[in-house]
């Protein structure tokens, strides 16, 4: 399941490493705790948090690359920053931002809220953490 599942071959690694870990035992579930916990050894630091990930989305060439930092199956274990190729985490091959950033009678520009989804950008995302930081560079390619 691992080989036809898990696409990213260093969390595959890892999961690999998990199991053996924790012995040959072939009722290992998702759910066990031991290995939710071992998993996610392969992104937390010493202080038991996720270090920050910066993402780049560049709709002018199609690329979508990620920095993390995680750690490799090979001893001491230690955590690495790596850069690589995320586009197939993406849920469409098109990022789209359709201009709604209109001022409002003050010309001030607000933040997106129910009542007024014109005033702003709206980001989303379907994971469990925060977004921080989030910047938008774009140049206006139509005049």
């Amino acid at each position: 399941m691992l080989r036809e599942e898990v696409r990213h071959v260093r969390v595959r690694e890892w999961a690999n490493k998990v199991i053996n870990d924790l012995g040959s035992n072939a009722n290992i579930q998702s759910s066990d705790l031991g290995l939710v916990e071992s998993m996610q050894e392969f992104l937390l630091d010493s202080n038991n948090t996720v270090a920050p990930v910066t993402f780049t989305f560049n709709s002018e060439n199609g690329e979508a690359t990620g920095k993390f930092k995680y750690r490799y199956v090979t001893s001491p274990y230690n955590l690495t920053e790596v850069e690589e190729d995320v586009g197939d985490m993406l849920r469409s091959n098109y990022i789209i931002i359709r201009d709604r950033n209109y001022p409002t009678s003050t010309g001030a520009i607000e933040g997106w809220t129910v009542a007024h989804k014109e005033y702003s950008h709206r980001i989303y995302h379907t994971v469990q953490v925060p977004l921080e930081k989030v910047q938008i560079l774009y140049k206006n390619m139509y005049l």
